[in-house]
């Protein structure tokens, strides 16, 4: 996934990253807030845009063993 966004794909990268992710879900249990699945597709559209790709191409490129 670093590798798809381009950031560093490095071993303390993935943790970095893996430990964001773990603190916002706590953050987000703790507000109460949940995650709708239109707000997922808009992130990935917004990503896909970024990157100067299709939406669809971008979401291939993650399951795309690196």
């Amino acid at each position: 996934m670093l590798r798809v966004l381009r950031k560093p794909a490095t071993r303390d990268a993935a943790i970095e990253s893996l430990f964001s992710d773990r603190l916002e879900i706590q953050e987000e249990n703790k507000f109460g807030v949940t995650l709708r699945d239109s707000d997922v597709s808009q992130e990935i559209v917004k990503i896909a845009k970024e990157m100067k790709l299709h939406p669809r191409r971008w979401s291939g490129h993650l399951n795309t063993p690196v």
